[in-house]
């Protein structure tokens, strides 16, 4: 399939409340050619957004009836495409991918107030830090989301382990500020 020919597939985004819930899930919503079919619709959204698709799901819209200037008519049928997204998360290939997911997950856990995000951001951090075990931005990113997620203990390891690999930059100055708020703090049983 040609360039022109995936444009003939994707005919225009869908941009409606139920679409931009969608999107929190990997969605995204398209009208579609309405013969297009679910693997030309794949191809052509890979192609065009470079992604990597993991499912699509079809549907048509019957035509409403409405009255324009009080003359009745019918809108047209439409077909529209649920394209489900495969998460970031799974193909990231380099420490730093996972790292920079890291950050924006724990970016938007901490905005939002989602510890699911922050969770997420946890495992990411994670991933990148046995991919290079020296990332320091994974383990900057690692032992804040320890820290967010009240797992004290753990926290001020990581931070220590920052602080092994840099002692020196602006990120270790937070750090320290951190680790002496952590070492501060009374814990109750």
């Amino acid at each position: 399939m040609n360039e022109a020919d995936l444009y003939d597939v994707i005919l225009a985004p869908v941009i409606t409340e139920k679409a931009t819930i969608a999107s929190e899930h990997n969605q995204v919503v398209f009208k579609v050619r309405k013969s297009a079919t679910k693997p030309q619709i794949q191809e052509a959204v890979e192609r065009l957004f470079n992604v990597k698709v993991k499912a699509v799901n079809t549907l048509i819209r019957a035509g409403k009836t409405k009255r324009f200037r009080g003359i009745p008519g019918k809108q047209n049928d439409m077909k529209k495409a649920i394209v489900t997204l495969e998460d970031a998360a799974t193909r990231t290939n380099s420490a730093r991918e996972a790292s920079d997911l890291a950050a924006a997950y724990l970016v938007r856990g901490v905005r939002e107030n989602r510890p699911q995000d922050v969770s997420r951001a946890l495992a990411l951090a994670s991933l990148a830090l046995q991919r290079d075990a020296s990332a320091r931005e994974a383990l900057f990113n690692r032992a804040l989301a320890l820290d967010r997620l009240s797992m004290f203990d753990a926290a001020r390891q990581a931070w220590q382990e920052y602080l092994k690999v840099d002692d020196e930059s602006g990120w270790a100055a937070e750090a320290r500020i951190h680790l002496q708020r952590l070492n501060g703090e009374q814990r109750t049983p």
